[in-house]
């Protein structure tokens, strides 16, 4: 068999199964606005990079004034460990940058959990979260806003 025909024997498979994959399209983010904050309620899961740290919880928000606002959360370890302060709950403060929302959840001790999601994606409010100063926890977060009452 040349190597022409092997190469196509190895690859033609994997090259005919992208084009016929159900996997999601990719979404770019919607801008977060004031109205997508004030007053809400978000349920959080956090997890570094290899899922061995799992964070759950909630974010409720206060008022959005001048693109500040602040309020509450609670979260617990659902697997792993080591972040300080959880489980726990305690005040938030965030502020909202153009489309960019950074949130600061005071852990006590010295230590803070910091979020920055730069939009909505297929209804979810994702970025990056890291614990500072010390990063005991580094890796990714999604809220989905919680159903009203």
């Amino acid at each position: 068999m040349s190597l022409r025909k092997l190469c196509l024997a190895l690859l033609l498979p994997g090259l005919l199964s992208l084009g016929c994959s159900h996997a999601q399209e990719r979404v770019a983010p919607v801008a977060v606005t004031a109205a997508d904050l004030a007053g809400a309620t978000y349920n959080v899961v956090a997890k570094n990079a290899n899922e061995s740290t799992i964070l759950l919880g909630t974010l409720q928000l206060g008022a959005v004034t001048d693109g500040r606002f602040t309020g509450q959360w609670t979260l617990r370890s659902w697997s792993g460990g080591g972040v300080p302060g959880l489980p726990g709950s305690g005040a938030l403060s965030g502020r909202l940058f153009g489309g960019t929302v950074v949130l600061d959840l005071d852990l006590g001790a010295g230590n803070s959990l910091g979020l920055l999601s730069d939009g909505f994606a297929r209804g979810r409010l994702s970025g990056s979260a890291l614990v500072s100063p010390d990063g005991a926890f580094r890796g990714t977060f999604e809220a989905i806003r919680a159903s009203a009452p």
